[in-house]
């Protein structure tokens, strides 16, 4: 009896020992990420209203709006947004097109492959009831983007409306998505179309 009793809590202390181990490592995995995302550097443009913003972790360069809230998530994404309100917000997005599709996408994947995905996505079962949207061909950095405007409205809230661009180029995504409550929203049509035109790469085709 005493050695089952003492077999019982060795192996009682040898899963404590592994469940800590794994939420050890975990936590390890998570700031070794974290730590691995880049800021981002600001600096002066000479565009009125804005500033330059260059980060390595999306590798793009961007203008972003003076005065707005800017901070990059432990993911990488830059969001932007007034500092007066909640909404409007910008997301700067980019991630490898395999990760974005699910395993399903790699270095060969097209831009209309992955609209065609994108839109297969599109329901309101993944984004919400009284889905409409509409997809138009577009250019980001300088390469074939599709750019999908879309709205959707969950029970008690108000109708959301997002403005999606994006392109594939050398295996990964790139992407800048705003949302707002707002059907027509000059200012955030300004200042997305500021960061849409002046979207550069760092380094053009990384594939990573």
């Amino acid at each position: 009896m005493i050695i089952m009793m003492y077999i019982s809590n060795m192996m009682y202390i040898s899963n404590m020992m592994k469940t800590l181990f794994y939420s050890l490592a975990l936590l390890l995995a998570v700031t070794l990420s974290s730590c691995s995302v880049d800021p981002g550097k600001n600096s002066e443009s000479t565009t009125t209203g804005f500033k330059q913003h260059s980060n390595k972790t999306l590798n793009v360069s961007v203008l972003i709006p003076k005065g707005w809230q800017s901070e990059v998530t432990s993911g990488g994404d830059l969001v932007l947004r007034p500092t007066d309100k909640n909404s409007p917000q910008i997301f700067i997005m980019s991630a490898s097109v395999e990760r974005r599709m699910d395993g399903t996408g790699d270095k060969s994947t097209s831009t209309e492959s992955y609209k065609k995905y994108r839109l297969s996505q599109m329901t309101t079962a993944n984004i919400g009831p009284e889905l409409k949207h509409s997809t138009v061909k577009s250019t980001l950095a300088g390469h074939p983007a599709f750019e999908t405007f879309y709205s959707y409205k969950a029970k008690g809230e108000p109708t959301m409306y997002v403005r999606d661009i994006y392109s594939v180029i050398g295996g990964r995504l790139y992407q800048i998505q705003s949302y707002t409550t707002e059907k027509n929203d000059p200012q955030l049509t300004k200042v997305f179309n500021t960061v849409k035109g002046s979207y550069k790469l760092l380094k053009p085709f990384e594939t990573r």
